[in-house]
């Protein structure tokens, strides 16, 4: 655990609670400044960040609540351990915190723009679509659309295009299996058949020629 000044505890429960988001992203930005916390590794960040944000799931509130129905803790990890450096972790986590706040937002209007993302990674997912492509297209962040979309759909917009892409596979060697995999690459949107493999067996567990010998043609 890194050290937190004594009433940070109490303030950041009431800066969320109160919704008080630059006040919030203030302290916490001069926390993650402070000597001792640039000391620190990213499993100490990691542990004292998830005893404040425990601290303020155990407040309930309907904020709160709602924040807690989601894999923060997941995310708050990724965060965390997938910054390239010490200022991209700094940045990465006031996204993160930031990010909070939009639990009390319009879910309606959300869901709608959530939901449109992933019918276009439906419709187009022949095509290399890259997650700045996305945020792009819908005018968004791409930290935030992507931990959004993520929020809901439990798969980053990246990774569900590979699961759409794999389902999509795994769909044309049973019913056409007169295909070459190589042709079936090319098809759901990979123009390297060894990369299709690859990741066919990271996803499945299986080769696609494994998967078509455990599988019956229909």
């Amino acid at each position: 655990m890194l050290p937190v000044p004594g009433s940070f505890d109490a303030e950041f429960v009431s800066l969320l609670a109160k919704q008080k988001k630059s006040e919030l992203l203030k302290k916490l930005g001069l926390l993650f400044q402070s000597e001792s916390w640039r000391a620190g590794t990213r499993e100490q960040w990691f542990m004292t960040l998830s005893y404040l944000m425990n601290g303020w799931i155990l407040h309930p509130t309907p904020f709160s609540v709602k924040a807690g129905r989601t894999h923060w803790n997941h995310e708050l990890e990724e965060t965390v351990w997938q910054a390239e450096d010490a200022e991209g972790l700094k940045q990465s986590l006031l996204e993160y915190f930031a990010s909070l706040f939009d639990f009390e937002g319009d879910e309606e209007s959300e869901a709608s723009w959530i939901e449109d993302v992933k019918d276009y990674l439906d419709a187009r997912y022949m095509d290399n679509v890259s997650l700045t492509d996305l945020a792009d297209r819908f005018g968004l962040n791409p930290s935030y659309l992507g931990r959004m979309f993520k929020r809901k759909y439990r798969y980053s917009p990246i990774d569900y295009l590979i699961h759409i892409r794999l389902e999509k596979a795994k769909d044309l060697i049973r019913e056409r299996p007169r295909l070459l995999f190589k042709d079936i690459a090319e098809m759901v949107g990979y123009g390297d058949p060894f990369y299709f493999s690859k990741l066919f067996k990271q996803w499945t567990g299986q080769t696609p020629r494994e998967y078509k010998k455990s599988k019956p043609a229909e």
